[in-house]
């Protein structure tokens, strides 16, 4: 498999950000999975220089599988352990046979 190549956007962010929202009444609870994909050489002023997930009950959570994330700095802020992360969900991030490296 191939994997895809993404170009994260603030629009992408915004997008996940505010799921719930336009989801209408559906809540937080939801799942990002990000199966065979790279990101690399991003970055965020904030935090989330890859991905920036939030789940605002915590109930929602983050799987990235099969996948590559290499330098996407978070200028301030970014989940420990985590480089180019910002998530709050039920936990943390369901990584498989994936490499995340700043």
């Amino acid at each position: 498999m191939r994997p895809t190549t993404l170009l994260f956007s603030a629009v992408f962010t915004v997008m996940i950000s505010l799921f719930p929202v336009l989801s209408r009444g559906a809540g937080n609870t939801f799942t990002l999975s990000l199966c065979g994909t790279r990101i690399e050489n991003n970055s965020a002023r904030e935090g989330g220089g890859a991905i920036f997930f939030v789940s605002n009950d915590r109930s929602g959570s983050l799987i990235i599988k099969g996948s590559y994330l290499a330098a996407n700095p978070s200028g301030r802020f970014e989940t420990p352990g985590y480089p180019g992360i910002f998530v709050l969900a039920a936990g943390d991030p369901v990584v498989i046979n994936s490499t995340i490296k700043e």
